[in-house]
């Protein structure tokens, strides 16, 4: 388990994310539930290997109030995770997700817009949704 960290800037301020990469070598040890979360949301249930993207920062208010794309775990439901129910087949594809994540969460916080509406805007582009992000919102990740 690994542990990454994502901080993004934008006109509101900075906003620092930090998750625990987790590689399941079984269902049993799946923190999102095959059926009741993978099957029904992504339409299938991924095949090893798998990452999972469990939120460790910032903390459980910050997303009580709000509506994001997050969901517990069924290990620990105080345990929030990067709800994205698709095969993550490799630690980098997690950085992946989980960049784009901190992203979008950033700008429905600020602008009021999903994720999955800019993606969407970007035919599911990241790079090109990253573009987006800064040329209309001046949200970036800090490199």
């Amino acid at each position: 388990m690994q542990q990454i960290e994502f901080r993004v800037e934008s006109r509101h301020g900075p906003f620092t994310f930090k998750a625990l990469v987790h590689s399941p070598v079984s269902l049993d040890q799946f923190h999102l539930a095959p059926l009741e979360f993978y099957a029904r949301h992504g339409g299938e249930v991924p095949s090893l290997p798998h990452h999972e993207l469990e939120i460790t920062e910032p903390g459980n208010v910050f997303f009580e109030q709000r509506v994001l794309h997050v969901h517990p775990s069924r290990k620990n439901q105080y345990h929030l995770m990067v709800c994205y129910p698709q095969r993550i087949a490799s630690h980098k594809d997690a950085l992946g997700i989980f960049r784009t994540w901190c992203l979008g969460t950033v700008l429905t916080i600020v602008e009021e817009i999903d994720l999955n509406t800019i993606l969407g805007e970007c035919d599911n582009d990241h790079a090109l949704m990253e573009k987006k992000l800064l040329q209309r919102f001046a949200i970036k990740i800090e490199e």
